[in-house]
């Protein structure tokens, strides 16, 4: 994914856009503590006025980002920086109570959430080692405990797992919140749909595990503005595109049926 994205970067800036790659918070060069994706709005906001405040920029701000990069587009339109003029999330959610997260009805989902936190860890120990604050021995301890999956996902409790409660907490806060309570809706994009004023590129994939928040995000848009009880063309100024792919064959990437890249 990341070799993806400094690829749009650099066909943007032959384009003639200057381009600004952000790391959230506590994650690779970025200071603080990861808190998946509670800080990513202000934060969000902040680095778009820091931006227009730089001799390079003007102040016109445009984001594209997918997965978790997609679901803080949305996050920063909720704050309305003056600056900020158009978003493009692609293959992401409106709400992380709902599916691949959640199952129908609040049920944990357990492979989707455990996996992507344990995702999280092998780069946030390599922040700690750099800072001095953790050690090889630990990295092999999580090597180690990745050879078997299966043990990892059969382990209970659930809360008992020393890797995530060192090295992402935020796993355990998620199942500490089991109901669809203030935790959730206050990071819950759907619950503000009428204030997304911002125009927004919602791009999707026939083949993607968020295919339904993708879904539920055009028809949450023009519901909120009035535009029609139920499916309806799209509201000025949001647009859907939802071609033949899966969740990593996006971002910045349309690609045929056949697997061909298309362009950007």
């Amino acid at each position: 994914m990341l070799a993806t994205m400094v690829g749009t970067a650099l066909r943007a800036v032959q384009k003639g856009y200057v381009v600004v790659i952000q790391d959230c918070r506590g994650r690779f060069a970025s200071e603080g503590e990861f808190s998946p994706p509670f800080d990513e709005a202000n934060d969000g906001a902040d680095t778009v006025n820091w931006i227009v405040q730089q001799p390079w920029a003007n102040d016109r701000v445009g984001t594209i980002g997918g997965s978790y990069l997609g679901f803080t587009q949305w996050l920063l339109a909720k704050e309305h920086p003056e600056a900020l003029r158009a978003i493009a999330p692609q293959v992401t959610t409106s709400n992380y109570y709902q599916p691949p997260n959640r199952h129908e009805g609040g049920v944990f989902e357990l492979g989707c959430s455990f996996f992507w936190s344990l995702s999280m860890v092998p780069e946030e120990v390599q922040r700690r080692l750099r800072q001095g604050r953790a050690s090889m021995e630990q990295m092999g301890t999580f090597m180690q405990a990745m050879s078997d999956p299966e043990a990892l996902l059969s382990h209970l409790p659930l809360v008992d797992q020393p890797l995530l409660r060192e090295f992402a907490p935020f796993y355990l806060d998620w199942l500490n919140h089991p109901t669809y309570d203030e935790y959730w809706k206050r990071i819950a994009h759907s619950e503000f749909y009428e204030q997304m004023t911002v125009p927004a590129l919602n791009m999707g994939g026939w083949y993607d595990l968020f295919l339904g928040g993708d879904a539920g995000q055009l028809h949450g848009h023009e519901t909120a503005r009035g535009q029609c009880p139920g499916p309806c063309p799209p509201a000025s100024g949001h647009r859907s595109l939802v071609p033949h792919q899966q969740h990593w064959r996006v971002p910045g990437a349309f690609v045929r049926p056949d697997g061909e890249q298309r362009g950007q």
